[in-house]
């Protein structure tokens, strides 16, 4: 496990950080409690376990697990009290501060061991936990076909990044992209080659849309959605231009149906900074508008919604 340990005696931190490590963790220390907080945020939130001790200067052991508790939110991580008391009221206190178990100085290295064993079955249960939690997510937001995000994901997604760009003043673009002709690709190919078509251009067009605010979701059928947060007109559109010429560049069709089946996407762009009385639907009715001025035109291009 990597265990945060903060004790202001340094021959007291000294000795438990020999003890860890002896049993195999690894060990970062910190002199108090403030310390200890700062170190926390410093490692990004990465540790296994805390032990602090009670009695530090600045702030205390309490004091730095309440702080934690509270960065955390309703993520939870083991804690564990170092002190010398032992009064009922003193582990009352302790647990009223976020803390899960204690230890008494000196510290018994026996007693340790078991704690710390006690403490990695914990650990490896967390862990299976989040690594469900995270496979379970996957479920409810990618659509399974394609690997994109779905409508779900999109609908809650570019709602939150909305509200975002309008509370900072900043744009918000998004491209409604189509697979031009896909009917008639599915009537002469079949659906399996329909399904390829469409994972084949996801996976495309996702190595245009690599920013970690970049979303590539599923609209419905084969109509896919783009959001690019803080991204102007000019820069969407320089980004669905790659994307569109990714695909004609990639020649899908012939790959999927080993003939010269030429496929291609239309799409539509647009971007605003949004205002009070501003809404999503706005931006996806000017994509839209967008879009189909593309596909009226001759598809395989990319139109742009006036700038509002």
């Amino acid at each position: 496990m990597k265990i945060l340990i903060a004790d202001d005696t340094s021959s007291d931190r000294f000795v438990l950080k020999s003890y860890l490590k002896q049993l195999g963790h690894e060990v970062v220390d910190a002199a108090d409690g403030q310390q200890a907080v700062e170190v926390f945020i410093e490692h990004h939130r990465s540790f296994d376990l805390l032990i602090l001790d009670v009695i530090m200067p600045n702030v205390d052991g309490y004091g730095a697990a309440r702080q934690i508790r509270d960065i955390l939110g309703d993520e939870w991580l083991p804690i564990i009290f170092l002190s010398g008391l032992t009064d009922d009221e003193d582990l009352v206190a302790g647990i009223h501060a976020g803390g899960d178990d204690y230890l008494f100085k000196p510290v018994n290295k026996v007693i340790l061991s078991a704690k710390m064993n006690a403490m990695q079955r914990i650990s490896n249960l967390r862990q299976k936990l989040s690594d469900s939690n995270k496979r379970l997510a996957r479920i409810v937001n990618v659509d399974g076909l394609t690997g994109a995000s779905n409508r779900y994901h999109l609908d809650e997604y570019l709602e939150r990044e909305f509200l975002r760009a309008r509370r900072n003043q900043v744009p918000i673009s998004i491209a409604m992209v189509d697979v031009d002709l896909f009917k008639s690709f599915n009537d002469s190919y079949g659906h399996l080659a329909g399904d390829e078509c469409l994972k084949a251009i996801v996976e495309t067009i996702s190595k245009v849309c690599r920013r970690a605010t970049d979303l590539v979701a599923r609209y419905g059928g084969e109509e896919f959605c783009c959001v690019f947060s803080e991204n102007d007109l000019s820069s969407a559109a320089y980004l669905a231009e790659k994307m569109r010429q990714a695909v004609a560049d990639a020649k899908l069709g012939e790959q999927i149906t080993k003939t010269d089946r030429v496929i291609t996407i239309s799409i539509g762009v647009a971007s605003m900074i949004p205002q009070l009385n501003d809404s999503v639907l706005d931006l996806v009715h000017r994509a839209d508008q967008a879009l189909y001025k593309a596909k009226e035109n001759g598809r395989n291009q990319v139109q742009t919604a006036p700038e509002k």
